[in-house]
């Protein structure tokens, strides 16, 4: 039996986590994830909180991908900048306990934001508030795009990657990051004997080298923004916080137009355009180059490349984690089919 990455924690586990904060009167488990264990809390005080626990030992061993490590710890890193953005409304760290004193996890408790979930809401919308929304996450990108980094000794000037485990995954220049993010994803694959043409993969790697040349300078990424980690006022149409930044890393800021539509293979929504546009960031755009994405020729094929990515990141997680239900068979075809289309684009 595949042990479960979840692990929630008992109303004494919360009490003891929690006792710096204050006492807890009631709790509740968080839905909607397949991966943490996350968690309301209310306390004495009247202030909710939202504690999230890492993967238990047992689990991580056998159902984490490599680039999964210590995301706990990389989580409240990539907070700890992102709320120098007043533009990214994201949770502010409350309390991060790695040294598991009180409870055998990792344990993040961060402040709870206001809002619902925009995926659990979104087929209920009318369709000019969805644009809205569409536009408030590009807008939030832009602003989360610009939070400086070179002042910050811990990352610098030209440092990539993932910052979990000290950088494992990281380098001084995007193509060497790159490279190192997809031979770990690849050797995931093989591991758990997941076939995403590795061969093809690495040759579209190999030609991209290139267009990965043109970014110089890491900006802070989410990869995560999907509608499900967005959190929005659904009669104001507007985005109320932004969660769940574990899997966010220091990059080229094309790699969150692929995070915040992760099935998407063609060209970004128009409206996340006209969101990160009007929110003050600026795209690599060339409309001469007949790009179906409206990109520069380079950035198109560097789109194209991180969408390949995540494309290998979803199609190997459900077998370490032994996913299953009726969606699974539909959704691998899916990944399959735009993994093919993407490989075909990549040369």
């Amino acid at each position: 039996m595949t042990p479960s990455t979840r692990r929630p924690l008992t109303r004494t586990e919360l009490s003891a986590v929690l006792a710096p904060l204050g006492g807890v009167v009631a709790d509740r488990v968080l839905t909607g994830g397949l991966f943490a264990s996350v968690q309301a809390a209310e306390l004495t005080d009247g202030r909710t909180v939202v504690v999230k626990t890492g993967t238990p030992d047992d689990a991580a061993t056998q159902c984490l991908l490599t680039y999964e490590r210590d995301l706990l710890r990389g989580e409240a890193f990539m907070l700890g900048h992102a709320g120098r953005a007043p533009g990214v409304p994201s949770p502010a760290v409350l309390l991060l306990d790695l040294d598991r004193a009180v409870v055998d996890v990792d344990v993040l408790v961060v402040e709870h934001l206001p809002g619902v979930a925009w995926e659990g809401v979104r087929a209920e919308l009318d369709p000019s508030v969805d644009a809205r929304l569409g536009q408030g996450v590009g807008r939030v990108l832009a602003a989360l795009h610009a939070v400086p980094l070179a002042d910050d000794g811990a990352v610098g000037p030209a440092r990539f990657g993932y910052p979990a485990d000290g950088f494992a995954l990281g380098a001084g220049t995007w193509p060497e990051a790159v490279a190192l993010l997809v031979d770990a994803v690849l050797r995931d694959a093989d591991r758990w004997g997941v076939d995403v043409q590795a061969g093809a993969v690495l040759r579209a790697v190999g030609r991209a080298g290139e267009a990965l040349a043109e970014v110089v300078a890491p900006r802070l990424v989410h990869m995560d923004m999907w509608p499900g980690n967005v959190l929005v006022d659904a009669a104001r149409g507007t985005v109320t916080g932004v969660v769940d930044f574990e899997r966010g890393l220091f990059a080229d800021p094309l790699m969150d137009l692929v995070g915040a539509e992760p099935l998407n293979v063609g060209a970004p929504s128009p409206t996340l355009l006209a969101g990160y546009r009007s929110g003050g960031g600026t795209l690599p755009l060339d409309p001469a180059a007949g790009t179906v994405s409206g990109l520069t020729a380079a950035a198109d094929v560097r789109l194209a490349l991180y969408r390949l990515y995540l494309n290998l990141i979803m199609t190997v997680e459900t077998v370490p984690r032994a996913y299953d239900g009726a969606w699974v068979g539909p959704y691998l075809t899916s990944l399959a089919q735009g993994r093919a289309t993407l490989l075909a684009h990549l040369g």
